[in-house]
């Protein structure tokens, strides 16, 4: 439908002048009318209206030329009066277009009328051309650059826990990501560990350590005194008892060498076996006293030690052997008592192997004698290993003691004795050659003592006495036949 042109004054003009039309209006030859909207007259004295051309409006009437389109904008008919703005999802770049242009992959206009598209955030994508709207990456992917028309799987080792992210997190150490497009990371499980960060795999314990809890980054070395024998493990394991490992980081156990014990389980050393007591083989969990007759003088020791000849060890767990006692003999190795020296014999040191028979001349009444003794004056022995002195027999005596035979008594015989002035006496007797004759005094008759010794000369000699002291008691005398000095 042709628009109505607004009714303008009639205007009768002489035949004799000209209508003058100016640009925006057209004329008929009588009326001057103006351009509706939607076209325009460039020119004056223009008989008709142009319509605008596509890209080109004219929003109001009398215009003398066509409106480009604004960007943003477009006409898409000839003879408009308006633009139209590009909807949202496409844009019009420049002036006097005549369509508009869909947003490409990656882009997006999210409202009518836009001269340009928007590329898409990091961490968001627009995947079809025409979008008004941009999508967030979702949770286990990414988009690290503006304009993105994809998105991109975390890739190992990492992970992206929430839509549009632009980066994905490394995994921490102790934690790792074994595929791509994870939204969390994994713990390493317990017997394994993760080192460091961005790790795709985790790491098998190696034998001699282990990791007890997941989410490890490092394996913990096997304490002194336990071991991990394989790889993979979430526990260490203790030494069995008999056994130890010194340490850290040990795979294996050791038997506990002869001569020490492990007596619990865990030990990271092992115990010398103590002074009196032995370990004779490895792996052993006590200490073994050394049996009576036997004893260990060190510590550490693997075997015992014989008490030795003289020697002699009465009870288990000794750490020295003890010496035979005086009058007292060992004579095997490995005893635990002493033997008691037999009568007629004797033991005068200790540690002996052996007793000693009493020499002739000397006897042992008793067992367990440490010295003989010498037979007394008027006794005699004649043989070894006696336990018995024999009496002299009569007319005959021993003059000292530890005699072996007896000598006959001289015959003696008092010729002669006298009293002399001031109390003083002299006697005289018979004597032997090479006799010795004691003169022995008493008060009593029973306690003798010799005041004087007189050689024999195989006659009759004479000897005098003192006075005895004012006010003492009487005395009595003896001559008796002692052996030569």
């Amino acid at each position: 439908m042709k628009p109505l042109l607004p009714l303008l004054p009639f205007v009768l003009f002489s035949s004799a002048w000209a209508i003058d039309c100016p640009p925006g209006y057209y004329t008929d030859g009588t009326n001057i009318f103006p351009a509706p909207a939607g076209t325009f007259v460039p020119t004056a004295n223009a008989v008709a209206a142009t319509p605008c051309p596509v890209g080109h409006y004219t929003p109001v009437e009398g215009m003398r030329q066509a409106i480009p389109a604004s960007p943003g904008y477009y006409v898409p008919v000839t003879g408009s009066a308006v633009q139209i703005p590009a909807p949202a999802g496409s844009y019009v770049s420049t002036s006097g277009a005549s369509s508009h242009t869909p947003c490409d992959p990656g882009y997006y206009t999210p409202v009518p009328g836009m001269s340009a598209q928007i590329a898409a955030d990091p961490g968001y994508y627009v995947s079809a051309s025409g979008s008004n709207k941009q999508l967030a990456a979702p949770a286990g992917s990414i988009t690290t650059s503006a304009g993105s028309s994809v998105y991109l799987d975390a890739p190992i080792g990492s992970y992206a826990p929430s839509e549009g992210m632009r980066s994905a997190i490394p995994a921490l150490p102790g934690y790792y990501v074994p595929l791509p497009g994870s939204i969390l990371p994994t713990p390493a499980p317990a017997g394994s560990y993760v080192p460091a960060g961005g790790s795709a795999v985790a790491t098998t314990a190696d034998a001699g350590s282990y990791t007890p809890v997941p989410g490890m980054s490092a394996a913990i070395l096997a304490s002194p005194g336990y071991f991990v024998p394989v790889a993979g493990a979430n526990a260490q394991t203790p030494a069995p008892a008999g056994s130890f490992t010194a340490s850290a980081g040990a795979m294996f156990h050791f038997l506990a060498p002869i001569g020490a014990y492990a007596p619990v389980a865990g030990m990271r050393g092992t115990i010398s076996a103590s002074p009196g007591y032995y370990v004779p083989l490895a792996g052993s969990l006590s200490q073994t006293p050394a049996p009576a007759g036997s004893y260990v003088p060190v510590a550490g020791s693997s075997t015992t030690t014989q008490a030795s000849l003289g020697h002699y060890v009465p009870a288990s767990g000794m750490s020295v052997q003890l010496a035979a006692p005086l009058g007292h003999y060992v004579s095997t190795e490995g005893s635990a008592t002493f033997q008691r020296a037999n009568p007629g014999f004797y033991v005068p040191t200790t540690g002996s192997a052996f007793q000693s028979p009493a020499t002739p001349g000397s006897y042992v009444p008793l067992s367990g004698a440490a010295s003989s003794i010498p037979a007394p004056v008027g006794s005699y022995v004649p043989l070894s290993a006696s336990s018995f002195a024999i009496p002299a027999p009569a007319g005959y005596t021993t003059y000292v003691a530890g005699s072996i035979t007896v000598q006959a008594i001289p015959d003696i015989q008092l010729t002669a004795y006298s009293l002399n002035p001031g109390g003083s006496s002299s006697f005289s007797f018979t004597t032997a050659s090479g006799q010795t004759y004691g003169i022995f005094m008493s008060d009593d008759l029973n306690t003798w003592i010799e005041i004087e010794s007189v050689p024999g000369t195989g006659d009759v000699v004479t000897t005098s006495l003192a006075a005895p002291e004012p006010g003492s008691t009487k005395h009595f005398f003896r001559i008796v036949a002692t052996p030569t000095p």
